[in-house]
């Protein structure tokens, strides 16, 4: 490090500063053997280095496993990709000479301090993604290339282009080579492909390895193992230290965007993650976050090499079935409140249940104003009322509430395990029926179907039936069955997490539904 000139010394005791900060030493062991040295400035816990920064003020905008299948799906099947990687990334920063007494460290009887970013401060990310984007965005300029078909994360910088496009990838790379050889910034070589490659169908990017004229991801054998290694672990677990939850729950996160329904089963570990703030600490592993960790063991192990790249966002095409629904508060005052939906020749109504009409609490709150929740039981019922309707087909629902929408995008609610359970359940009925689910937000009232939606959540079935001759909708005059599964949970709300598999064992009784009864 001192021969390299990122570090100075070695220092005698009486030579360092009085009011240095001399903090240990870690070792990691990377997975090729290498090691990286780490200053440790999160301890000690409450008097640290990293006690004293502010992440705030040091933002990091990266990129994303999200973003990325983003730009493939923009560049297509059989796009060309380029990866370009920073050696010793943060060595190339400075630290500025009043904050080089909090970079001590102690060696061997000897003391040194680090001259530039370190490992392991908090105020590292952000400072160096400053710089990295100044490189970035020259390299673009210089090259014409299109922004939305570039990704950086730290120092990894990646790119995807179609066949034939010009600016191409190969180009954006040239350019930001020569904008990084031109101040000093010193590039991975391209001998080991997991750090950079030059213009390839298959690559490693950001931990996933991506065949683009398969059209398939997978991990990297290496990193599976290790994965797969910490999942057990926590599945034979009954506690575990707070850091290891982070690492595993992030690399969880990390990869959800790969798996189409892998955003419904990650809630639990979110929750697990964020128990605590102090790394040490142990924390209890509980039974909902194991089932979660099966999960994604067992597809994990189930997907290498098979899985298809998703397409983000998924959104319906111009053909699909649509839903209109809506879902007024209940109310102990107001009789026959409820939810309802309509669609071409279908219609469904129910009332709320005592729970939620007379107020009852759950987590703090009233079940007649947890909106989002009682705006989502609506799809539910869509999806699942009428098998052969669906099966196989794309379905735009139309909520008028925002959060609802928002949570099904997101795939849970940290805050109201209601809507998470529910949008659960409407993602295991979609998968077993094979048919794609969009929820969209529309204003109230807006649209006939809107109005009609409104019209039943209320009651008000003399307005209904007014719009429908109005407007010529050819309904029939019975409203669509409800699954007893979903009526028993509007009756007793709960976080039940096999509502979708007992209304799959309801609709097995008179459809055929795929590992259930066949």
């Amino acid at each position: 490090m001192v021969d390299r000139g990122i570090a100075a010394g070695p220092f005698n005791k009486d030579q360092v500063p009085a009011d240095a900060k001399v903090s240990g030493m870690m070792c990691r062991i990377k997975p090729n053997g290498a090691c990286r040295v780490i200053l440790n400035l999160s301890a000690p816990e409450g008097r640290s280095v990293n006690d004293g920064i502010d992440s705030a003020e040091f933002p990091a905008v990266m990129s994303s496993t999200a973003k990325w299948v983003q730009c493939l799906n923009k560049a297509g099947r059989g796009c060309t990709m380029v990866k370009m990687d920073w050696e010793i990334a943060y060595k190339h920063i400075h630290v500025r000479p009043t904050d080089l007494k909090l970079q001590w460290f102690h060696w061997l009887g000897k003391y040194f301090v680090e001259l530039s970013l370190v490992f392991g401060s908090a105020s590292s990310p952000g400072i160096y993604d400053r710089a990295a984007k100044v490189v970035l965005n020259l390299a673009l300029k210089y090259s014409g290339f299109k922004k939305d078909l570039v990704c950086q994360y730290l120092d990894d910088v990646c790119a995807a282009s179609p066949p034939g496009m010009s600016p191409s990838a190969a180009d954006f790379r040239l350019a930001y080579l020569k904008v990084a050889d031109s101040i000093g910034v010193k590039m991975s070589p391209e001998d080991d492909p997991e750090k950079a490659f030059a213009a390839r169908t298959r690559g490693t990017v950001l931990g996933v390895t991506y065949d683009t004229v398969n059209w398939t991801w997978e991990l990297p054998i290496d990193k599976l193992a290790r994965l797969i290694t910490q999942i057990n672990t926590a599945l034979d677990s009954d506690t575990m230290q707070q850091c290891d939850i982070w690492s595993l729950v992030g690399k969880l996160i990390h990869y959800c965007p790969l798996v189409p329904t892998g955003r419904f089963n990650i809630r639990h570990l979110i929750k697990l993650n964020n128990a605590s703030t102090l790394r040490r600490t142990r924390t209890t592993v509980p039974s909902a976050a194991k089932r979660q960790l099966w999960y994604w063991r067992t597809l994990l192990l189930a997907t290498a090499g098979l899985a298809s790249i998703p397409v983000l966002p998924a959104l319906s095409p111009a053909w699909a079935l649509e839903f209109y629904t809506d879902a007024a508060g209940g109310s102990h005052s107001t009789p026959g409140l409820g939810c309802g939906a309509v669609s071409a020749n279908w219609w469904f109504f129910h009332h709320w249940g005592s729970a939620i009409n007379s107020g009852s609490f759950f987590e703090g709150r009233r079940l007649s104003q947890k909106l989002s929740a009682l705006e989502l039981v609506a799809p539910l019922v869509c999806i699942a009322s009428d098998p052969e309707l669906v099966r196989n087909r794309p379905v735009r629902i139309f909520v008028d509430n925002a959060g609802a929408v928002q949570i099904w995008r997101k795939g849970y609610s940290t805050s109201c395990s209601l809507s998470s359970c529910l949008v659960s359940a409407l993602a295991a009925v979609a998968a077993a029926l094979g048919c794609s689910v969009d929820i969209v937000k529309i204003d109230r009232c807006s649209c006939v179907g809107a109005s009609l939606a409104d019209a039943l959540s209320k009651s008000a079935f003399a307005r209904f039936d007014l719009l429908v001759t109005q407007h010529g909708w050819d309904l029939p005059v019975a409203p669509a069955t409800v699954p007893r599964a979903i009526v028993r949970w509007i009756e007793r709300p709960s976080d039940n997490e096999r509502l979708g598999e007992e209304i799959l064992t309801d609709l097995m009784k008179a459809s055929l539904i795929p590992g259930y009864n066949c």
